[in-house]
């Protein structure tokens, strides 16, 4: 019996099939300050295929990084195995994960009001 073939669409849909939903999330991460830790970031927050709303890069101390991002309107399979992708890399600390929805008279892609937009 032949083992089923994954595809890029199974991250999309939930592990029983069905669409994951659209969920829009603030990502904080820490990290060493490493030259090219941005990028790495980057490269991990581009599985969403979509262009993150806002980022912003803090150095908090001389050796780490705060960096924040939101991703608007992306389903919520693919905000995990991005929060997995990121706790990977050599360069990331710690890495939190906040979700957020449409309030009154706000739409799911405005982001949390403390986030510059890009």
């Amino acid at each position: 019996m032949a083992r089923p073939t994954l595809t890029a669409d199974d991250y999309v849909r939930g592990p029983d099939g069905p669409p994951s939903p659209l969920i829009s999330v603030e990502i904080r991460i820490a990290a060493d300050a490493q030259p090219d830790a941005l990028s790495r970031i980057a490269g991990a927050l581009s599985l969403a295929n979509k262009a993150p709303w806002g980022v912003s890069l803090l150095t908090v101390a001389d050796e780490q990084l705060l960096i924040e991002a939101v991703l608007c309107d992306i389903s919520a399979a693919i905000s995990d195995l991005i929060r997995r992708k990121l706790l990977q890399l050599t360069c990331v600390i710690d890495v939190e994960m906040q979700s957020f929805t449409a309030a009154a008279g706000n739409d799911s892609r405005t982001p949390p009001q403390n986030m510059p937009h890009a």
